[in-house]
């Protein structure tokens, strides 16, 4: 592939991006809109229900009832602060867009808002084709028990914080915790010193962002090491959350059929993943993008349902993305430089 071709498409795949960003914004500023000005934000204001925690592949019953609009704005605070640390972590937006207009195979870890759209696409488009594939062996996906927009609006918008506490950050940050702890452990028995509150510290920052807190206790990770950046135990309760995410979403009573199983697992692996290589705010924006950003377009009644048909036009441009970003990433597979051989000291 010529120089030039290379930079065609890059900007190509640059230009893509940035469209997709601003759908994503007007998702939520629609998702605000919605809450604030329609009638539905008024029902969801004189519901309220009994709240429910996820924490380590479990579901508590919490005793107490929360009012269902809070429980809808305070998700959309985080999904907006998320966006945000998106755009200005790993070298910022602008930084991600340049490597991505190179046309090159990216040698670090790029910005994490560069790279969701062609991420999260792709994804939806695998997903996609199993369901497909599933289909013609009989196997349903099935669909959501309830099309009433009272409850599935207020559930897309809490599950991309509540499934990844409950399955990704309290599982895979306390793996990572526990290895920081052991790292410092082995530290502190070779003499080293290591104040109490710098420890506590960054072992609970593990679950916000497990690369941070084990690149802080000397250990390697995605971003320093790639895939060899993940532990044993990481790899094990990785496939292990995936898994019970899959399970999760066939047994949990919500209408999915047993296809939907193959589909969720590989997309909760796909979540394990982004939240070791990024943290918790990449994980939460790529578990929003399959939930409430299309959602939200099909629920904005005004200007005679334009936004529902811009929803259509976002969902389409999404899987044309995928298709592109599929293509894009085996091209950077095949051209990417191999890592330099370490050799030890004798």
């Amino acid at each position: 592939m010529s120089y030039d071709l290379k930079a065609a498409v890059g900007w190509i795949t640059a230009l893509a991006v940035v469209i997709s960003i601003f759908s994503y914004a007007l998702s939520l500023i629609v998702s605000v809109v919605v809450v604030t000005t329609t009638q539905l934000g008024s029902q969801l204001l004189t519901m309220s229900g009994q709240l429910y925690i996820e924490a380590f592949l479990l579901i508590f019953l919490a005793p107490v009832e929360a009012n269902v609009l809070i429980l809808v704005v305070i998700p959309l605070i985080v999904f907006v602060l998320s966006f945000v640390k998106a755009g200005t972590a790993n070298g910022g937006f602008r930084s991600g867009l340049r490597i991505l207009t190179s046309g090159r195979t990216p040698q670090i870890l790029p910005n994490w808002l560069a790279v969701m759209p062609l991420v999260a696409s792709s994804l939806l488009v695998i997903v996609l084709l199993l369901s497909l594939l599933q289909a013609l062996f009989s196997v349903s996906t099935g669909s959501l028990g309830t099309t009433d927009p009272a409850v599935l609006f207020p559930s897309l918008a809490l599950a991309p914080i509540a499934e990844e506490v409950g399955f990704r950050i309290s599982v895979l940050g306390l793996v990572a915790g526990v290895l920081v702890a052991v790292k410092f452990g082995d530290t502190i028995a070779h003499g080293a010193k290591v104040t109490n509150l710098s420890e506590l510290g960054i072992f609970f920052s593990a679950f916000i962002s497990p690369g941070y807190a084990k690149e802080r206790a000397g250990l390697p990770s995605i971003r320093t090491s790639g895939l060899k950046g993940i532990s044993i135990s990481e790899w094990i309760f990785l496939f292990l959350t995936a898994i019970v995410f899959g399970a999760y979403h066939v047994l949990g009573g919500a209408g999915w059929g047993p296809g939907k199983f193959l589909t969720t697992a590989l997309t909760g692996f796909a979540l394990g993943l982004v939240y070791l290589a990024y943290g918790a705010y990449a994980d939460i924006l790529l578990h929003w993008f399959f939930d409430l950003n299309f959602y939200a377009f099909s629920v904005y009644p005004s200007f005679n349902g334009v936004f529902a048909i811009f929803g259509d036009l976002a969902t389409l441009g999404a899987v044309a993305l995928g298709v592109w970003g599929i293509i894009v990433g085996i091209y950077w597979y095949a051209n990417r430089k191999p890592s330099p051989i370490i050799y030890p000291t004798i």
